[in-house]
């Protein structure tokens, strides 16, 4: 019923999965591989592989000169780049940044309790203070929506440099 009634495309998937065992599923899948290649006729796939090669050419020179692009001509993306990185960072190392300033907040104040001698409360307060801006730093500065922000700067951008870049490629493109 399923032979005569299916379409082809579904049989092969139904041949491989009743198969049995893995051996006879590579098997079945071999074989549906060579009518597969004798489909396509030996210009087909010199076709095929020349528009390959062509296009994985197309996109290495892209990324050449993508990775030589003038550092020079394209400082603000540099710096747009620079800038989303430092933010994206700082925003990884949010949630480890607060947990590490509780922990040392906490240590003064237990410190400065067992040891006075070792700490004045006035230091304990100096240091707890300048600890409490820094976790409010990383809480009310360091967020999603500013990473988002510096993160859109830098496509903008990007997609401007593509632009340059392609037009560079149109005007060599008139003069050959």
């Amino acid at each position: 019923f399923i032979r005569k009634h299916c379409d082809p495309e579904y049989l092969e998937v139904f041949d491989i999965y009743w198969a049995g065992n893995d051996e006879r599923k590579m098997e079945k899948i071999s074989e549906l591989q060579e009518i597969s290649l004798l489909l396509h006729t030996g210009k087909e796939t010199k076709e095929y592989a020349g528009d390959g090669i062509a296009k994985y050419t197309d996109i290495g020179q892209m990324y050449s000169e993508y990775l030589t692009r003038d550092s020079k001509e394209f400082a603000l993306l540099q710096s747009e780049n620079r800038n989303y990185g430092m933010w994206r960072n700082l925003y990884g190392l949010k949630i480890v940044s607060i947990v590490v300033v509780s922990i040392i907040f906490l240590a003064n104040v237990v410190l400065t309790l067992l040891f006075p001698s070792f700490m004045s409360w006035i230091n304990c307060l100096i240091l707890n203070i300048l600890l409490s801006i820094l976790a409010l730093i990383w809480i009310f500065v360091v967020t999603q929506s500013k990473v988002k922000d510096v993160a859109e700067c830098y496509a903008r951008q990007l997609l401007d440099t593509v632009t340059i870049l392609n037009n560079k490629n149109i005007k060599k493109e008139t003069r050959n």
